[in-house]
């Protein structure tokens, strides 16, 4: 008996709900229920995603840095996975150990229960790009209440505020901080990756609260000082910081590699 496919059916491929859908050829479609159980994540495999999540946990923080200094790149891969990616392939970043090394690997267990990763800021890329390293130091020293509070309104001011939103900044009489000073060394020899116009930018992220700023310094043909406050007290130490610069072209396509700066505390 003759069979005649009906023109009002069209061919469907993909996946709708646990269903996946083919082509067979001829115009027929192939369907069959998606396989959801994953198979047992080897002893390598739970290490890889145990360092993984370390570092993915942070992005969250990262999140408006990382837009900045790791822009899309020819292929279209983007801020977040970019970071996550170059920084996971650094054998120098994070370390993964077994929480138990005489311990069999229990396919059961999730990865954080049986490894557990630490990363080493000093060595995490913050920026990856063909530009030439910008030249900053950085060194701090600790503020009290009245010192915030004369160091926001001179920053107001330069901004061009008035009289009364400079009187009207308050600080808790309690706070304390670290006043960092970024010294940038101008540009000597201007060349395709050193732009005299390319921007200057500092990343102060602190792992433990999650606190993360980026703050512009100059542009790369200028040289001079760039005052930033950051919290402290509560437990917060200047040791918690984690501080890099980077140089950014001026239409934000392309960065260079980013530096982490050592804090010299200012005696």
């Amino acid at each position: 008996m003759a069979r005649q496919k009906s023109p009002e059916y069209t061919l469907v491929t993909g996946r709708i709900g646990n269903k996946i859908y083919s082509a067979i050829g001829k115009g027929w479609t192939g369907v069959r229920m998606e396989n959801t159980t994953q198979a047992p994540l080897q002893e390598d495999q739970k290490k890889n995603a145990s360092g993984f999540s370390e570092l993915n946990r942070h992005v969250k923080f990262l999140n408006l840095a990382l837009r900045e200094s790791f822009p899309p790149d020819s292929k279209g891969v983007k801020w977040a996975n970019r970071f996550t990616s170059v920084n996971k392939k650094n054998a120098e970043v994070i370390t993964t150990t077994k929480i138990d090394p005489d311990t069999p690997v229990d396919p059961k267990k999730k990865s954080n229960e049986e490894f557990a990763s630490q990363i080493d800021w000093s060595k995490v890329i913050m920026a990856q790009g063909p530009l030439w390293k910008p030249v900053v130091t950085v060194n701090a020293s600790p503020v009290n209440a009245q010192q915030i509070l004369e160091f926001k309104r001179k920053q107001l001011t330069l901004k061009g505020a008035s009289a009364k939103e400079i009187d009207a900044v308050k600080v808790d009489a309690n706070a304390t901080g670290y006043k960092l000073q970024f010294e940038q060394t101008p540009n000597a020899i201007e060349g395709a990756y050193a732009y005299n116009n390319d921007l200057v930018r500092a990343i102060i992220y602190n792992p433990e609260n999650g606190f993360c700023l980026q703050k512009e310094l100059r542009l790369r043909g200028e040289g001079g000082a760039t005052s930033e406050l950051i919290p402290a007290g509560d437990g917060i130490e200047l040791a918690d910081y984690q501080v890099y610069v980077y140089a950014k072209t001026a239409n934000g396509k392309r960065t260079s590699n980013s530096v982490y700066l050592t804090v010299t505390i200012e005696s």
